[in-house]
């Protein structure tokens, strides 16, 4: 895009990486915290099978 020297898609194009990148960083955030939640409950879960 920047050989062509068009300033206007060059900032749309900009635009929509970052809100793509600012997206994925969001989708990785929830998915950290489904990831650690079912960690902890792994650990409750095996924590009630080791106290049997």
């Amino acid at each position: 895009m920047r050989e062509l020297g068009d300033d206007a898609a060059i900032t749309a194009v900009d635009t929509a990486i970052e809100s793509a990148r600012a997206a994925a960083q969001k989708r990785i955030d929830e998915l950290s915290h489904e990831l650690e939640t079912a960690r902890a409950a792994l650990a409750h879960l095996e924590g009630q099978v080791t106290d049997d």
